[in-house]
């Protein structure tokens, strides 16, 4: 028996989709929803605004809220007032440089070229110091090159306790923290680890008298 002819069906005419139109109420012209924002069609038929149209008045306020942005940026910096950390005078912004503002040094165009001794307590240029001295590496406290001929100490500031104490005595080569801050950190290091929580009990005992099952 032979098997039914089935006979080919049509194609079905596929209407493509066609975006949805308005007017335009600056050009007048019919555009589609595509060439309009969001915002603008939202607002209905007959108060909706192309993109083009916008964009054409758009850039004169833009340049305008730019300049305006800058012009008040340049008026607070000059305005502004910033500590110097030599002097301790309050200067404008413009007397610093944007490397000292940007490392947080903040020292002022006057004083960049000075340093302070610390053990007579003066500003002096950096030409009266030796060049170990004002190194950065060095981490001892600045002194002068008549304080050093004088046989003034050397000086260091803990990172820690913030004291300052003698170089040779109480620190490390090279080392920001004093002696007994080291010993103290070292001491809180080793109860730390030390010690651990039993899971039977709960408490904090000798890792010695604890046994590895």
């Amino acid at each position: 028996m032979d098997s039914a002819v089935v006979p080919p069906q049509k194609k079905q005419k596929v209407e493509h989709y066609k975006p949805k139109e308005r007017k335009c109420t600056s050009c007048e012209d019919t555009k589609t929803r595509y060439e309009f924002s969001k915002k603008q069609w939202n607002k209905g038929p007959d108060k909706s605004r192309c993109t083009a149209c916008i964009s054409k008045e758009n850039p004169l306020q833009d340049d305008q809220k730019q300049t305006k942005a800058i012009a008040e940026k340049e008026t607070h910096e000059h305005n502004e007032k910033i500590e110097c950390t030599l002097c301790k005078k309050l200067k404008a912004r413009n007397e610093f440089s944007w490397r000292q503002l940007q490392k947080g040094t903040n020292k002022c165009s006057s004083c960049i070229l000075k340093a302070e001794c610390f053990a007579c307590e003066t500003i002096k240029p950096k030409t009266e110091f030796h060049r170990r001295e004002i190194s950065p590496n060095n981490v001892n406290l600045y002194r002068c090159k008549e304080c050093v001929d004088g046989g003034a100490p050397e000086l260091r500031k803990c990172s820690t306790c913030q004291e300052v104490k003698p170089a040779n005595d109480s620190f490390s080569p090279k080392d920001s923290k004093c002696t007994l801050c080291l010993a103290v950190e070292r001491e809180a290091l080793k109860e730390k680890y030390d010690k651990a929580n039993c899971m039977v009990c709960g408490l904090k005992q000798q890792r010695t008298e604890m046994s590895v099952v």
